[in-house]
C-alpha cells in the first residue's frame, strides 16, 4: 500500500479501503453511478452498460461495466405489504407522510423500506431523482446502511433505484404507477427549484 501511495503521489496516511468486486456498499456504488443491484449478491452479467446520472462528473469509462440479472429485482410478492418511506433534506431523514406515497420530485432522494410475509427481512429501496445532488445522494447511501442495521439487522436486501429505471416490483409497491415532479427541496450544497411541475407519470400497466 506504501508503494501505491508513493507512486500516486498521495500522502503515506490516505485511507484505503478494499472492496469486493459486486460487494460494494451503498455509499460507494451511489457516489460512482453503479447500476441498480442487490448489494449482497455477486454480479451476474457483464455485457450491459451501468445507467450514469448526468448530475454526477466522474469518468465512468474507467469502470466495471456490469449490471445484475432483472430477476434480481423481481419478488415473489405483490407490493401489498408494509411500507415507510423518508426523504432527504439538507442530510436529514424526513419521514414522508401516507398522502404523498408515489410522489416522487426529480431533484430529490428518498428511501423506502418494505416487509411483507414473502419478504421478513425487507427490502430498502433508494430512489435517486435525476436532479437530485450528489450529497445527498450520498446521504440516502448512509442511511440506507443505517435502516438496515437499526431495523432489519442487517439482513434486508437493498436495490438502488435511477429515476425512469424503476423495476417491476418498485411499482407494485404503488399500484404499478408513480407521479414524478420535478423540483425538490433546498440541499445542503445546492438548492433545486421548489415549484411543482409534472415531468412524467410511471405505469407498469
Amino acid at each position: 500500500m506504501r508503494k501505491y501511495l508513493k507512486f500516486k503521489g498521495y500522502p503515506l496516511h490516505t485511507p484505503i479501503c478494499k472492496v469486493g468486486e459486486g460487494y460494494e456498499p451503498a455509499l460507494f456504488r451511489a457516489l460512482l453511478s453503479f447500476p441498480s443491484s442487490n448489494s449482497k449478491a455477486p454480479p451476474v452479467s457483464v455485457n450491459q452498460l451501468a445507467v450514469v446520472d448526468k448530475n454526477e462528473q466522474f469518468n465512468v469509462e474507467l469502470m466495471h461495466e456490469t449490471k445484475t440479472k432483472k430477476s434480481t429485482t423481481n419478488f415473489n410478492d405483490d407490493g401489498k405489504g408494509t411500507k415507510k418511506i423518508w426523504k432527504i433534506v439538507s442530510f436529514n431523514l424526513v419521514e414522508i407522510p401516507i398522502e404523498e406515497y408515489g410522489i416522487f420530485y426529480s431533484g430529490d432522494s428518498y428511501i423506502i423500506s418494505y416487509v411483507s410475509p414473502q419478504i421478513k427481512n425487507g427490502i430498502i429501496y433508494y430512489w435517486l431523482g435525476n436532479h437530485s445532488t450528489i450529497d445527498e445522494k450520498g446521504a440516502a447511501a448512509a442511511y440506507v446502511s443505517k435502516i438496515d442495521e437499526n431495523d432489519f439487522k442487517g439482513k434486508s436486501v437493498q436495490i438502488r433505484i435511477i429515476q425512469s429505471k424503476e423495476p417491476e416490483h418498485f411499482l407494485k409497491l404503488f399500484n404499478d404507477s408513480i407521479v414524478i415532479l420535478k423540483g425538490g427541496v433546498d440541499s445542503g450544497f445546492k438548492s433545486t427549484s421548489k415549484a411543482k411541475k409534472l415531468d412524467y407519470v410511471q405505469n407498469q400497466k
